[in-house]
């Protein structure tokens, strides 16, 4: 966790945002340092930085010659012969289309416009029982455009995961107040997640790439996409098995044995 007394300021970690805007700010500070690394190189080899290259192993090298220093020789030039280590900072904001106000109506968003946007779409199987309301999600398959995986499996878990929480805002999660307005849903005894024996035995996860040209490697995000579809397609498929569309969330047993009763009437 980050001291705000010491780190610069940001809005926050929110929107499926940091791999994005690190990954463009970290390519920029990157190749500052690069360029550093380049003329400290040059003066030590006494050459013009535009005749050198990196080299593998960690290595400035002359062009089409042996002739080169290693990063460690660079970096100890720079912090004790040179004023310092070397170091690189960038701040990034988002540099997208703006929104369109005659398509879209945006409130309390810190920004004007966005930098990329991410797709993805779900499917879901599910039984209800017509006696009590209950619903059990069976199987999900969720697929996601995540621009270039850059943890594959790293991006199935957060798939998946995201399915489970979203499955807990569709199905069981509410916060309930009393007539003298105290919150009653205070501890997890009250407020229902949804816990291993609810997620359901098959979460298809399926990582879509198609890498974004902004991003320097093409990553986009995968935090929060995974959870907002599952939602709508529980719902769906409630409506589906039982011909009642649930109009409510949490779709708790008691609010599908109402729509029911309500169309049994």
């Amino acid at each position: 966790m980050q001291d705000s007394d010491v780190s610069p300021y940001n809005w926050k970690t929110a929107g499926s945002r940091s791999t994005y805007m690190t990954g463009r700010a970290v390519a920029v500070a990157t190749a500052e340092m690069r360029e550093q690394m380049l003329r400290h190189a040059a003066e030590m080899i006494e050459c013009a930085p535009a005749d050198l290259e990196l080299q593998p192993g960690g290595a400035i090298g002359v062009q089409g010659t042996g002739l080169g220093v290693t990063f460690k020789e660079i970096a100890l030039r720079a912090l004790f012969k040179s004023g310092g280590p070397i170091a690189a900072t960038h701040g990034f904001v988002f540099d997208g289309p703006g929104f369109d106000p005659k398509r879209a109506a945006i409130h309390r968003l810190a920004f004007a416009n966005l930098g990329v946007y991410t797709f993805g779409a779900h499917a879901v199987e599910v039984d209800v029982d017509e006696g009590t309301g209950a619903v059990e999600v069976r199987r999900a398959w969720c697929a996601h455009d995540v621009g270039r995986a850059i943890n594959p499996g790293s991006c199935e878990g957060q798939i998946q995961g995201g399915f489970v929480q979203g499955m807990g805002y569709a199905l069981s999660e509410a916060m309930r107040w009393n007539d003298e307005g105290w919150l009653t849903t205070v501890t997890l005894a009250d407020y229902k997640i949804p816990g291993i024996l609810d997620a359901p035995p098959e979460i298809h996860p399926f990582v879509l790439e198609d890498p974004d040209p902004s991003h320097p490697v093409g990553a986009k995000g995968i935090g929060e996409p995974s959870l907002v579809g599952a939602a709508p397609a529980i719902a769906n498929a409630i409506r589906d098995a039982i011909g009642v569309r649930v109009m409510r969330l949490p779709m708790t047993p008691e609010t599908v044995l109402a729509a029911l009763d309500a169309k049994r009437a």
